[in-house]
């Protein structure tokens, strides 16, 4: 619909047909990790070299294996790189910390493969913001992610939830 000034003070309206065309958004998902579903696979998360623990609250909970790097892996994603710059894994390293303990995110995508590490300070529950902006790697269509719980020493680690912004 628009309009058209003719004259000061008349005024046409002309119609049209005017159709839109849906663009639609790929928002990412966001994981949840304390909702109950399986033990050992939250939302199509599965874990490698990491001990279920008993839960406390709601938390997905952990001991690191004594044996090779502790892992969670995603199912398959589809997050678009430029819109989604920023993970934030938001968890608990309850004990066990080293002055290397680090959580490193590894993806596949569609062009190419990366990572990035950030140290683990804390043993209060913290957002681990993993900033993308420059990482020349973080690019296309993200389709996998892993993260790697590297210098532990039999820790602890209480999973809450993972987002994309």
């Amino acid at each position: 619909m628009g309009y058209e000034l003719s004259n000061r003070g008349q005024i046409k309206i002309k119609m049209a047909n005017y159709s839109l065309t849906p663009v639609g958004f790929n928002f990412p998902k966001n994981y949840d990790f304390t909702s109950r579903q399986d033990t050992y696979d939250r939302n199509g998360w599965t874990q490698n070299n990491l001990i279920s623990t008993p839960e406390t609250g709601s938390t997905w909970n952990f001991t690191t294996a004594s044996m090779g790097t502790p892992s969670l892996s995603s199912p398959s994603i589809s997050v678009n790189a430029k819109r989604f710059p920023k993970v934030i894994l938001k968890m608990k390293a309850i004990n066990g910390l080293t002055p290397n303990s680090k959580i490193v995110l590894s993806w596949n995508g569609t062009s190419g493969t990366g990572s990035q590490a950030i140290p683990i300070t804390s043993i209060n529950t913290e957002e681990y913001l993993f900033e993308m902006t420059t990482n020349a790697n973080w690019s296309g269509k993200i389709t996998n992610l892993r993260f790697d719980f590297v210098g532990m020493n039999q820790a602890n680690l209480a999973f809450e939830g993972l987002q994309f912004d």
